[in-house]
């Protein structure tokens, strides 16, 4: 099947519209499809967001260099609604998290473990690999009595995931664990690798290893 396409920029809004997506372009030639210039965050900003909910979360912003779906199967797609590929590689992602304690916390609610969003992702989806490339993550907190928020950030942030499975609810999950590395520097001093195992049973366990070459406690003074 020989077939190409390209759209320029273009935005959607998630289905409950609390968060838009722009994205900047999206071609696909020679079975690769490359979504650039990503763009997601709240339609009302992030107090704005928080401000609408009853209950403490984390606001989300993100920018996304590129996302690279390499020797896609186009076929399976629209046969089945299944994506097959060989590679996906998200590059340069710049992801911000916001929570605010000042808020009511709910304590019912329940943080899923990654296997159980896996096994629940909606789509499925077959790849051989599954890499984040030179990504930075900031986790900005609110405290209950806090003046200002403090930060903690993970910096040249390279992640590593073979194989990599999603699946809808009703289908079951091929494996029965799964490894992920990964390499960050904590706010771009310390630096930290982790090597993790999700097991894929009852009540989700995981073997995780994290090894750090020095930690500077100053950096996180804020935060702590």
């Amino acid at each position: 099947m020989d077939s190409r396409f390209h759209l320029g920029k273009y935005s959607i809004l998630t289905p409950d519209s609390l968060y838009q997506v722009d994205i900047g372009s999206v071609d696909f030639m020679d079975r690769n499809l490359v979504l650039k210039d990503i763009y997601y965050r709240p339609v009302d900003g992030i107090y704005g967001l928080l401000r609408k909910l009853p209950y403490q979360t984390e606001a989300v912003t993100a920018r996304i260099d590129a996302v690279r779906l390499m020797e896609l199967d186009p076929l399976s797609y629209l046969e089945s609604n299944s994506i097959k590929a060989m590679d996906l590689t998200v590059e340069g992602p710049e992801i911000d998290l916001f929570r605010d304690k000042r808020h009511p916390f709910d304590s019912a609610a329940i943080r899923p473990m990654p296997q159980h969003l896996l096994e629940n992702a909606g789509i499925n989806a077959d790849l051989i690999s599954l890499r984040v490339r030179d990504g930075r993550v900031r986790y900005f907190e609110f405290a209950e009595k806090g003046m200002m928020p403090g930060m903690v950030s993970f910096h040249r942030l390279n992640m590593d995931m073979a194989p990599f499975y999603l699946r809808t609810k009703s289908q079951e999950y091929p494996l029965d664990q799964l490894r992920i590395g990964l390499e960050a520097y904590i706010m771009d001093t310390s630096k930290v690798n982790l090597d993790a195992v999700m097991y894929f049973e009852e009540k989700y366990p995981m073997d995780v290893s994290v090894r750090m070459e020095g930690f500077y406690f100053g950096e996180v003074n804020d935060f702590f």
